[in-house]
Formats: C-alpha cells, structure tokens, sequence
C-alpha cells in the first residue's frame, strides 16, 4: 500500500504505507512541504494501525488577532471500531502537526493496547 495524500488540487503518492493520508486546508493551500512533513511524521503512527487506516489532517488559520497560537492543525483517525481525534494550535504549522502526532501517538497507543488485551475472552464458559 502507499500513503496517498489528497487535496482540491489532486492526489500523491507519497511512499510505502498503509493508511490513507488526507490534506486539507481551510481558506488556506497547504505547501508540498508541509505535506511531505506531515506524512514523515505519520508513518511512525501507522505501524500501529490496521491496514487501510484513514488519516483525515485539516489545517487553518484563525483570524482573531487576540489569539497568539493561530496556526491550527486538526487530525482524525478513522480506526476499527473508534474514532481518535485530537487538534492542536501553536505560532507555526510545523510545530503544530508534532504537537499533532505526540497526541496521536498516545491515543493510538492506548487503542491497540485494548484491543490487544481483549478481556472478553479470558472468561471461563458455562461456569466452570
């Protein structure tokens, strides 16, 4: 599988991977280079995941001059059976999607964690 980055713009092909990777930008066009970056940062977070995992980032910008942190960064896994959320915000896109992936990574954790434990099946059947 290939990781597969998707905008308005087209779609690329980014390297050997099994999730799918989709970009968006509001009001805003998301650099190349920022897209390479985040799908580096990515790839240590879909060793964890079942294939075909989809990956949704959206970036943007907030307007209000009263807000230092305006660089926003929101990331969405659509797993097996939940849904891992988590946005971060901060002065750079960059610093942003590391925030991103540190709170992904956690949450991605703690999601194969379960499912690999599986306590429904340590029960003993009919009692005895």
């Amino acid at each position: 599988m290939r990781a597969t980055l998707t905008s308005d713009h087209g779609s690329i092909d980014v390297r050997e991977a099994t999730m799918l990777l989709q970009v968006k930008g509001k009001n805003i066009d998301v650099a190349q280079s920022l897209r390479d970056y985040l799908a580096r940062k990515l790839s240590t977070i879909d060793r964890r995941l079942p294939d075909e995992t989809q990956i949704e980032v959206v970036f943007w910008n907030e307007k209000n001059p009263s807000i230092s942190e305006h660089d926003v960064v929101e990331g969405t896994i659509y797993a097996k059976g939940t849904t891992l959320h988590a946005t971060e915000a901060s002065d750079d896109f960059r610093t942003s999607i590391d925030r991103l992936t540190e709170t992904l990574e956690r949450q991605v954790a703690k999601y194969a964690e379960k499912r690999k434990i599986e306590p429904r099946r340590h029960v003993p059947h009919n009692g005895a």
